[in-house]
């Protein structure tokens, strides 16, 4: 009691220095959209340009696969393999040392035998460090149709340098569209013929032009290194000898010319109709979003007028993760205000004193700048999680408060007395500081989680206990040295109601009510549980306002054929559709097309249904393209976290390949008649939807001309694709150099052609080889190096994906018993697994959780089976949470989803702090020989408004929440409801229910009581 007075104005001064502190870190925090997420996963990204499919899939995939197969913690290796590229996942167990692993697929990549020495090693990408996270999106178009090579320019010499440099970007990407450049050294067929040139000539001229080293030569005392000179520049390639012609020499001039074009032909991709370049911004892990975004649109707007001024380009941003944290944290800010304002109202009705309401808020501002100051130390993000975490806690801070300010009243008799305001701080001192640390304790658990939706809320438990301490240090020591400086004195009294609480329980105490009390509470539980669990989902579905549709080709299509028959027709129609006004109303819309379909996205404030865009896009704008089908969906704002959340993968494993596509198409049809309002697609390739010409080798025809099938190929590459040659300077950027034919347009066309062959004769390559289409795959999927048949299904959005799961696997097993297939295997990936490790681990914590409360509750109770009593308070306030969520589900959409589920964890804290206040006065008052009706009532009488004060204000904290205001207000209302709902219960029939318990006689007898308080002491 001395050193509280004596250090009052020390007490004072440093939390007033913590809230400056606390002000300052919370502008120091870094901002982003959501939490880096350190996903378990590797990717390996490989290329081959120019290659078969089979090849890369038979001299790449397959060996690099089998040096994979030696790392320890593989969950999954999946690879999509197509013409001259493919994709390698590897997925790890959640706690596996990814550091350790990303050095191990290091090492075996290198180690992979027979790798071709022009396929570059495969890019590794580590999604462990946040490497899949984006920050922002653009799109560089121009005024005017210009070449693709102008696009590729301005990028590399204006956008990319500009952007790089702005603190928080770590990388500029651009998928789909390759920036590199390509040299075509084109020869005309007629013109070698003329020259009597062979192909083979031209290509061995131009791919010995490097410059190399001989060894040292000793002229004397010195040794001089050789280096022979062989490089040309790129403007003299035109002088490099082929061969000679008796007295005349052959230049590459005389047979060729040059062009400089992309290296690989872009997809369409547009801005309002025009083309455009497409390509995001990858953050640096330390990233503050708010403040890297503003520095981008100031940098994008010197760079535009720049841009426009000079060549037409503009550069606009596509997506913004600001606005969505503005929008959070403007919502957050409304919702926290506006609870605390309705739990001043609610603390006003029982503490009529405005300078003890005052002081009991000012916990919320320290404990707050308390969380900032410790979020600055520990590095950690301010994001929609933690920002839940910040408005959850706001009604936890102000609980330890209102009972430390409720128990000092109790105590002060008109005038402010300082020992009565110690006293009253520590009847409740022991059970503020059980209560906290449970409650604390509690969240530990979570921090501990591994999976990747564990991830989610690591900083929102870390948020909430810091809170939970600064709340016990403000009600322990800077709430008395408040109450001592201002006299707080109690001018309202207090009316006793112990009479009314004593024949409460003595009505209570009757056996047979008791019983009934009982009862009900179980009967309660039960059918809470068994009939009105609402369905478990993986998260949230928060949607923000643009919409993106997918437009589906059923058929493969070259780059030029999707530009022609899909692309163009769609801009067509929507600009059609504008100036029509037919159009749903958007600010503009962008196009980007990949191998398997186009994106389009349409950018809007407007909050308009998704069908009605649905409906505009298949009656209007697809309906004269043939061979597409389209849909539309809101963006999910998770998804930019935990991508492909409500989907699921149907892997199809057997024998033959054939076999698996041939069950795979009847599946798919099957699952898409059953599933409604599901999108059921092919994964992988279930039907050939690709064709490759196969050349035959004449052999023996060959061998007269003296050409070997080598020579054949590489007359045939050079005719068609290209023949690489190696890498030239120009401007000092790399390009590939390709020595090429003029463009084919059939393979009749490439058979007609005529070269020189090695023996000096001319012949048409018809001669020499044969030619036919045949259809193939495009792609191939290999799953733990099998190839499979895979579907991919997403969930209808109003269907939680647990219920869809269990319908799907149940639509499947249908499949294979009717069709009678058994020689075929059926694997599930996707949801399937986070739904089941999250719930493995949630079962886990909860496990633990329990332990930890029972341990911390039976050490300040020290009575077994009073802790039981605070324990059983549990299932029935957990029963109300489940119930809450189904009656609330009843008018707005909502599971139980993972973060729905983790509010049951906070609801434990809750619940047992109510239960440690009336067990523990329960207990003193047995240990002062008070009769158990006493001991009960008297418990009520002191602890009752305590207990109703913190109710209402986790209550009515919450409730806020609950408003559709921003984006991000879907992801907290599930958890926001559990609580509600819980807390109501636990007020109510918890609260019964632990009377009942307590009347019994069987808990704690008053020599038992006594005694421990004494052991205690």
């Amino acid at each position: 009691m001395n050193a509280l007075k004596k250090y009052q104005v020390p007490i004072l001064f440093i939390a007033a220095l913590c809230l400056v502190i606390g002000i300052m870190s919370s502008q120091r925090v870094a901002k982003v959209l959501l939490p880096e997420m350190k996903l378990p996963e590797i990717g390996l990204a490989v290329t081959w340009p120019g290659k078969s499919i089979s090849e890369v899939e038979k001299s790449l995939i397959i060996p690099l696969e089998r040096e994979l197969a030696g790392i320890a913690n593989v969950k999954s290796t999946v690879s999509w393999v197509e013409k001259g590229q493919s994709w390698t996942s590897v997925t790890f167990h959640s706690n596996t040392d990814m550091a350790k692993a990303y050095s191990e697929i290091q090492t075996k990549v290198n180690q992979v035998p027979n790798w071709p020495l022009e396929a570059p090693k495969p890019l590794i990408f580590d999604f462990s460090n946040g490497a899949s996270s984006t920050l922002a999106s653009f799109f560089l178009h121009a005024r005017d149709d210009v070449p693709t090579v102008d696009f590729i320019e301005v990028f590399k010499d204006e956008v990319e340098p500009a952007l790089i440099g702005i603190k928080g970007v770590a990388a500029v990407k651009v998928p789909n569209q390759s920036t590199r450049l390509r040299l075509n050294i084109l020869f005309d067929e007629q013109k070698l013929v003329h020259n009597n040139v062979t192909i083979d000539e031209v290509i061995t001229a131009l791919d010995e032009l490097y410059d190399q080293s001989g060894d040292k030569l000793h002229l004397g005392k010195r040794a001089y290194q050789m280096v022979f000179k062989g490089e040309e520049k790129l403007a003299q390639l035109g002088e490099v000898i082929i061969k000679a012609n008796g007295q005349q020499l052959v230049r590459v001039k005389d047979v060729a010319t040059t062009e400089i074009i992309e290296d690989e032909e872009w997809l369409p991709t547009s801005y309002n109709g025009r083309s455009a370049m497409f390509f995001f911004i990858q953050p640096t892990s330390d990233v503050d979003v708010l403040e890297t975004i503003s520095l981008v649109k100031e940098k994008l707007v010197e760079m535009n007028q720049k841009l426009e001024k000079r060549s037409g380009f503009r550069v606009d941003l596509r997506m913004d993760n600001s606005l969505a944290i503005i929008d959070s944290i403007k919502f957050i800010s409304f919702s926290s205000m506006l609870g605390l304002a309705l739990a001043c109202i609610a603390i006003f009705a029982f503490i009529r004193n405005v300078p003890s309401i005052g002081l009991v808020f000012a916990s919320v501002p320290f404990s707050l700048s308390i969380v900032f100051i410790a979020m600055w130390v520990a590095d950690k993000q301010l994001h929609l999680i933690s920002l839940a975490g910040i408005s959850l806690s706001v009604g936890l801070i102000v609980d330890a408060s209102i009972i430390t300010i409720e128990s000092i009243q109790r105590e002060l008799k008109r005038k402010f007395s300082f020992e009565h305001m110690y006293k009253g701080l520590m009847r409740v001192r022991s059970a503020l500081i059980s209560s906290t640390l449970t409650s604390v304790l509690i969240f530990i658990p979570i921090v501990l989680m591994s999976s990747k939706e564990g991830q989610l809320f690591e900083d929102l438990a870390f948020v909430i206990s810091i809170a939970l301490v600064a709340s016990l240090v403000y009600s322990l020591y800077v709430l008395p040295a408040l109450c001592t400086a201002f006299n707080i004195e109690n001018r309202y009294e207090i009316k006793s109601q112990e009479t009314k609480s004593y024949k409460f329980v003595t009505l209570l105490s009757n056996p047979a009510l008791a019983m009934g009390s009982i009862v009900l509470g179980v009967l309660f539980t039960v059918c809470s549980v068994m009939f009105f669990r609402p369905e478990l989902d993986v998260l949230p579905n928060p949607q923000v306002r643009d919409v993106t549709a997918f437009v589906r080709f059923e058929k493969n299509l070259s780059a030029r054929a999707i530009e022609r028959q899909v692309a163009d027709p769609i801009n067509k129609a929507i600009l059609s559709s504008i100036e029509n006004n037919t159009a749903p109303e958007f600010d503009y819309f962008t196009q980007r097309c990949v191998a398997r379909g186009c994106f389009l996205n349409f950018a809007t404030n407007k909050n308009i249904p998704v069908e009605i865009y649905d409906d505009w896009l298949n009656s209007t704008i697809l309906a004269s393209i043939v061979g597409v089908r389209g849909s539309a969906e809101k963006e999910a704002l998770l998804e930019l976290a935990l991508p492909n959340h409500r989907a699921i993968e149907v892997d199809l494993v057997g024998p033959e390949l054939s076999t698996l596509t041939r069950v795979g198409v009847e599946l798919m049809a099957y699952l898409t008649e059953k599933l409604q309002g599901a999108e059921v697609f092919e994964n992988s390739e279930i039907v050939k939807s690709d064709v490759v010409i196969e050349f035959t080798p004449e052999k023996e025809k060959l061998a007269f001309v003296d050409m070997s099938v080598q020579q054949l190929n590489n007359y045939l590459v050079a005719m068609s694709y290209g023949y690489y040659i190696g890498d030239y300077f120009n401007q000092g950027r790399a390009v590939a150099a390709y020595v090429k034919g003029r463009e084919v347009t059939s393979v009749d066309d490439l058979l007609s052609r005529q070269v020189i062959t090695p023996d000096g004769n001319l012949r048409r390559l018809g001669e020499l080889t044969q030619g036919a289409m045949k259809p193939t795959d495009s792609l191939i999927m290999r799953v733990n190096s099998e190839q499979v048949a895979s579907l991919y299904i997403e969930a209808p959005e109003t269907m939680p994906i647990g219920k869809f799961i269990t319908i799907l696997k149940g639509h499947v097993a249908d499949f294979f018993e009717q069709k009678q297939i058994f020689d075929v295997a059926v694997q599930y990936r996707g949801s399937t697994d986070d739904m089941g490790t999250f719930m493995s681990e949630f079962a886990q914590i909860l496990a633990i959780s329990i332990v930890i409360l029972f341990g911390l509750i039976w050490w300040f109770i020290k009575s077994v089976k009073a802790t039981l009593v605070v324990m059983l308070s549990l299932p029935i306030s957990m029963a109300g949470g489940l119930l809450a969520v189904y009656l609330f589900g009843l008018i707005r959409y909502q599971n139980l989803d993972m973060i729905t589920i983790i509010g049951f964890i906070m609801l434990m804290g809750l619940v047992i702090n109510n239960g440690i206040l009336l067990v523990s006065s329960f207990m003193d008052n047995l240990a002062l020989s008070a009769s158990r009706i006493e001991a009960i009532s008297s418990a009520i009488t002191h602890r009752k408004r305590a207990i109703l004060l913190s109710t209402l204000t986790s209550i009515v904290g919450m409730m806020p929440l609950l408003l559709p205001g921003a984006t991000s207000s879907e992801i907290y209302q599930g958890l926001a409801v559990v609580i509600i709902g819980g807390m109501l219960t636990n007020i109510t029939l918890g609260l019964l229910l632990m009377i009942a318990l307590l009347s019994l006689p069987w808990v704690t007898s008053q020599q038992g009581a006594t005694q421990l308080i004494r052991k205690s002491a």
